[in-house]
């Protein structure tokens, strides 16, 4: 793992690539006509790999992991 450098989305969360922060809204109408409103946030990041031992610029150098939820 010498050869690897990773960028750990917690840590870098004003790089969109690898934290997002969606807001969402839902509005619900019940069976009697009641509105209500519903608000959350979603939180998730990403690992950013780097392969060292693979020139700059080449395919392969640059992965990333799967996301996951950030709580």
């Amino acid at each position: 793992m010498a050869n690897k450098k990773i960028e750990y989305g917690m840590e870098n969360q004003n790089d969109h690539t690898l934290y997002r922060k969606v807001t969402f809204r839902q509005k619900y109408i019940d069976y009697d006509g009641t509105v209500s409103r519903k608000e959350g946030t979603i939180k998730k990041y990403r690992n950013r790999i780097i392969d060292l031992s693979i020139p700059e610029g080449q395919t392969g150098r640059v992965t990333y992991s799967a996301w996951k939820d950030a709580e």
